[in-house]
């Protein structure tokens, strides 16, 4: 990857020849060894649904209390 010095540097990109980085130094991103993002960890059905039920208890609750001040 062949890029200017303008671009360089009015990108903020520090190259390392050696280490082999090209590296953003606004947001510290290496653009030649990106990290995988992480792992999301899924929810079970169970509970994503009990999560879900305490959340629309919730929204209702909190819905009654703002029709009831607003009659």
């Amino acid at each position: 990857m062949i890029l200017g010095l303008p671009f360089l540097s009015h990108n903020n990109i520090v190259v390392d020849v050696s280490a082999c980085t090209a590296i953003d130094k606004k947001c510290d991103f290496d653009l030649l060894h990106p990290k995988p993002p992480p792992r999301r960890v899924k929810k079970k059905i169970k509970e994503f649904f009990k999560e879900l039920q305490q959340d629309r208890k919730l929204m209702i609750m909190e819905l009654n209390m703002v029709c009831n001040d607003r009659l």
